[in-house]
């Protein structure tokens, strides 16, 4: 199960950044990156693989982040997914598709450098809530410092 969910993860990021691929400025970077399109798309990918879900993306101006919110109907779903990994298949979908759009690595340098230079990083929440109305919350944060390793390793 959770190979699924770091596909479907690793393929929301490949989306995200094939949506933004012709952006060119920030603000339309970070608007192609919080797409509501791109949460309705991945929400779908997770409903033909069985799984029900609710996905949010925003931008928070106060803390220059960019979240990804994935809610859980399913607790074993919430418990088995492992954020360490989905963080890596999610940068690693980035990076991939940033490669493959442009070999040189001129675009994915660019991307890292903005998200570098404007102090932004990205943050996966992953969110279940009970039939009691508990909310369980766990997260990650993706630094333009985490980028740049991946991307070396990658490229």
């Amino acid at each position: 199960m959770m190979r699924k969910i770091l596909l479907i993860v690793t393929c929301l990021f490949a989306m995200v950044v094939a949506k933004a691929q012709s952006d060119i400025e920030w603000q339309q970077l970070l608007e192609g990156m919080c797409d509501d399109e791109v949460a309705e798309s991945i929400e779908r990918q997770f409903e033909d693989n069985g799984i029900e879900c609710a996905i949010k993306t925003f931008y928070s101006k106060d803390s220059n982040r960019i979240i990804y919110s994935y809610q859980f109907y399913d607790k074993r779903l919430y418990d088995a997914f492992d954020l360490s990994e989905g963080k890596k298949g999610a940068v690693r979908g980035m990076i991939m598709n940033v490669l493959q759009i442009d070999p040189s690595g001129e675009a994915l340098q660019w991307m890292i450098d903005a998200f570098d230079k404007h102090d932004t990083k990205l943050v996966f929440k992953v969110l279940y809530m009970s039939d009691l109305g508990r909310t369980y919350e766990k997260s990650a944060v993706v630094t333009p410092s985490d980028m740049r390793k991946m991307a070396s390793a990658l490229f």
